[in-house]
């Protein structure tokens, strides 16, 4: 159900708290719904058991709704009771809200026991250092974790935040996705970061866009993925990291991508000539001649235009053998056309006009 800038307002999400038993994915960003509005889907969720996508980007959710959202996100078979479900939330999406720190650590505190969700959704949330550190120690000490992605892009997490997602980094085996651009790391963070992937094996898209981690930390990443096989997406653009390091990274990266693709069983057949789709036999293809190529980078443009004259010559040609002028067979004595002479009078129009 997708209820997104429909100004809905606290009134709104209140309604709705009746009506959630059988949805799946419910979006209501950009609804204005504020505190109670949050308290009133969080109790709804409470009692829930199908509801796996929540959207609530842009409702001004401060870190009273975040530790709403915490409390379901906290519910498990452990510590349920006859009137609680456990959760079934895979996806939370609270971008462009203002929980803070505080609103921060409370969702720490529910994914140090949390093992369904999959991907959280945190970006320009006012999370700095503090908050930084609580998801990054969560995910450390939660080894049963099932959290795929963690989006936290516009905060302020720090050189500090940076330090223990590089840790967090060492012993994790399910973050996959993980997004830091715009969080100040500075260099120090830029070498935790780089530093620790050699240690990874699951993580395969990086986000450290407009970081400042300088050269020093893109001298980091080169050494450290060289031992790394499984990052195959890395953004580093606005870091000042030099040429060199981004041709070697680059280099690294595109061979964990093509190691990848030709271990996966989906792309696998493909790439074995096994094409899924209809063979074409070689009667149905029309083969043109290649250009010729010159010492150049680029093909010349004198070759160019020599190939597509011929080739128009020999195309006028069979026009004229194969239709003769209707008026030449009432008036034998007339003198025929030339074809040669007749394309070069078109060709110089032709090239007069191009």
């Amino acid at each position: 159900l997708d209820l997104g800038e429909n100004s809905l307002g606290t009134a709104g999400a209140s309604a709705l708290r009746h009506n959630t038993g059988s949805l799946r994915e419910l979006k209501l960003d950009q609804n204005d719904i504020g505190y109670f509005g949050i308290a009133a889907i969080a109790f709804a969720l409470k009692h829930n058991s199908c509801l796996t996508h929540l959207d609530l980007s842009g409702n001004d959710v401060d870190e009273k709704g975040a530790k709403a959202l915490a409390y379901i996100l906290s519910l498990s078979v452990g510590n349920i009771t006859p009137l609680n479900k456990p959760t079934t939330l895979l996806h939370l999406s609270l971008r462009n809200s203002r929980i803070g720190d505080a609103g921060a650590v409370a969702l720490a505190e529910a994914l140090q026991s949390n093992t369904s969700l999959k991907s959280l959704h945190l970006r320009a949330t006012g999370i700095q250092t503090k908050g930084g550190v609580a998801l990054a120690e969560a995910l450390e000490t939660n080894h049963d974790s099932s959290l795929v992605t963690l989006e936290l892009g516009f905060n302020r997490v720090g050189p500090m935040g940076s330090l223990a997602f590089a840790k967090m980094l060492k012993t994790n085996s399910s973050l996959q996705e993980l997004e830091l651009y715009c969080n100040g790391i500075g260099v120090e963070g830029g070498v935790a970061l780089g530093s620790c992937l050699q240690y990874n094996s699951s993580l395969q898209k990086l986000y450290l866009n407009n970081n400042h981690i300088g050269f020093e930390g893109g001298k980091a990443f080169c050494t450290s993925l060289e031992n790394n096989s499984t990052l195959t997406t890395i953004y580093l653009g606005g870091n000042k990291i030099g040429r060199i390091n981004s041709k070697q990274i680059q280099e690294i990266v595109d061979t964990n991508l093509r190691n990848n693709i030709s271990t996966s069983p989906t792309i696998q057949p493909i790439l074995q000539n096994e094409s899924p789709f209809p063979q074409i036999t070689t009667e149905e293809v029309i083969k043109i001649p290649p250009f010729e190529t010159t010492k150049s980078t680029s093909y010349s443009f004198s070759v160019f235009r020599r190939y597509w004259a011929n080739a128009l010559h020999r195309i006028y040609r069979t026009t004229r053998r194969n239709k003769s002028p209707p008026d030449m067979a009432a008036d034998p004595n007339k003198k025929q056309h030339t074809s040669t002479l007749d394309f070069q009078d078109e060709y110089q129009n032709f090239k007069g006009s191009a």
